[in-house]
């Protein structure tokens, strides 16, 4: 008798990785990754803030105090690039998301600032870079995020999504056919006296495939005579569990 280790190591010598295709990224939760995933965006794309607020000069709200007064020249939003160039004494409306406009270094939020007549008095200090998610922060463009091999899974689906990959090279589904055995057997359901067992060895085997990411082929309850355990058998186009 051989080790676990020696039995596991023999039947995994009969198997090699399954060839690759490729998927939309709405469809790979579970399925392995056949080549690294490359960022193709960075992410953030450029400076943004990180709260609802106004973009500031740091110079001009290093004394945060409430006379400290800047007049608003605008609003920037998350998807669209401000289009002016910020100069001391001014501040823009900002929120979450949104790319910092040309000239400010730092963010006020809200709750530090009181807006009234087109200006806003600033009540605490900012230093430059408050507030800010700097561009590629979590990753920049180019940067292998996802391994070949990886098992992907519901937060890896949307860090490829993130990372602007539409389409994903996995590996193709393994095809198993399960197939079970025994003059006893029977179908759940079908049970007509107490000689007969019903089958759920195989049905539990499906299932177990089906959670590992296989696709399966059910070829029934072979009888216990070998014409029909091997017209069954040879009927599989894959191989039997």
């Amino acid at each position: 008798m051989i080790s676990f280790e020696d039995a596991l190591a023999v039947v995994l010598a009969a198997f090699r990785p399954l060839p690759a295709e490729i998927a939309g990224l709405q469809t790979v939760l579970g399925r392995v990754l056949a080549e690294d995933l490359v960022a193709r965006v960075s992410h953030p794309s450029a400076d943004v803030s990180s709260m609802d607020g106004y973009a500031v000069r740091a110079a001009d709200v290093a004394g945060g105090t409430e006379t400290t007064r800047l007049r608003l020249i605008g609003r920037a939003v998350a998807g669209a690039d401000f289009p002016g160039q910020l100069a001391s004494g001014q501040a823009v409306r900002i929120f979450t998301g949104a790319r910092l406009p040309a000239g400010a270094d730092a963010i006020v939020i809200q709750e530090h600032a009181n807006e009234q007549d087109g200006a806003v008095s600033i009540g605490r200090a900012a230093t430059a870079g408050r507030w800010i998610r700097r561009r590629a922060q979590d990753f920049a463009t180019g940067e292998v995020l996802l391994n070949a091999g990886r098992r992907l899974t519901s937060r890896d689906v949307g860090l490829a999504a993130a990372m602007d990959v539409p389409w994903v090279a996995v590996r193709r589904k393994p095809r198993v056919a399960v197939l079970s055995t025994g003059d006893e057997l029977v179908r759940p359901g079908e049970r007509q006296n107490d000689a007969q067992l019903v089958e759920s060895g195989g049905m539990a085997c499906e299932q177990l495939l089906r959670a590992w990411g296989a696709e399966t082929v059910r070829l029934g309850i072979a009888r216990d005579n070998p014409h029909d355990l091997a017209t069954m058998f040879w009927s599989a186009p894959v191989a039997t569990c």
